[in-house]
């Protein structure tokens, strides 16, 4: 049987208004190709689907096409709506997994600006270290990842976002923030230093001998911030870990180029999905300059 969803379209127009020439308006056609199509339909299932010449009546094969053919064309446009839909960007499922001060800070702005379009939208975050974020990545549990480092697999491409600049964080009242002036790594005293896994990203003369003589390392940037607001050092973290965080101060360094560098992971060779691709275009091209 030939049978298109266009001819079940158009049995049902006729079938709602009773009328040919009713119908013939709905669908913006003449009278005669309404007919004609009619009877191609009945000709295809082989039987009538009006009693008599009136369209008024349906036969009882005509009320069975009639139930199946709506259920068929509602199925058919709302498949269409979803893939309308999904192809803009407005449904379907985001899956991301990012470093914390990204999850935190990045994707909560991120999130609001892609809602706009769409709240139906399944967003998954996970935040974890950037080791965790790649290995999310490799194994397709995540879309994308959001990490910094490098990455020596062949399995994932990177697409950078931006540099995110070290800073020194102190108590409020440590002479290196007092001072109020940029500092040198080598200002800082190592016994007070606290060691922690971002800081090892700085490859320095200097960085190495902070972490040997260093006698704590912390790795949860909760955890660091807390120990410094206790007095019990200072440490070393991007801007973006320590953004609206109270009771600390923060110093920049001289050296410019002591950055972590932030970078979308995926797959490679592997296409997003619109979606997960307007949430990347958001954060890569919308969100950095506000931070």
């Amino acid at each position: 049987m030939n049978l298109k969803i266009e001819h079940l379209k158009v049995f049902r127009t006729v079938a709602n208004t009773g009328k040919l020439a009713d119908a013939a308006v709905q669908l913006g056609r003449t009278p005669s190709a309404v007919s004609m199509m009619l009877h191609q339909i009945e000709d295809e299932i082989g039987g009538q689907l009006f009693e008599g010449t009136s369209k008024s009546r349906l036969t009882k094969l005509g009320k069975f096409v009639l139930t199946r053919a709506s259920r068929t064309i509602s199925e058919h446009e709302s498949a269409i709506s979803d893939i309308d839909r999904f192809a803009r960007g407005e449904a379907g499922i985001i899956r991301v997994s990012a470093v914390p001060s990204v999850a935190t800070q990045l994707l909560p702005h991120a999130i609001a600006e892609i809602r706009k379009e769409s709240d139906t939208l399944k967003i998954d975050i996970r935040d974890a270290d950037s080791e965790s974020v790649i290995e999310s990545v490799r194994a397709g549990e995540v879309d994308f990842g959001i990490g910094s480092g490098m990455v020596s697999d062949a399995e994932i491409e990177r697409q950078y976002m931006f540099e995110d600049p070290f800073r020194l964080v102190c108590p409020l009242d440590h002479p290196l923030y007092v001072n109020k002036r940029e500092i040198e790594l080598a200002d800082i005293d190592p016994t007070e230093f606290i060691a922690n896994g971002l800081c090892t990203q700085i490859n320095d003369v200097e960085m190495q001998r902070l972490l040997q003589r260093s006698s704590l390392m912390l790795h949860n940037t909760t955890s660091l911030v807390s120990f410094v607001i206790n007095r019990l050092g200072v440490t070393i973290l991007p801007a973006l870990a320590i953004a609206n965080t109270n009771n600390v101060r923060s110093v920049p360094f001289r050296d410019n180029s002591l950055v972590r560098r932030l970078y979308i992971l995926k797959r490679f060779n592997e296409t997003l999905s619109p979606a997960s691709e307007k949430l990347v275009t958001i954060l890569c091209e919308k969100l950095p300059e506000q931070f």
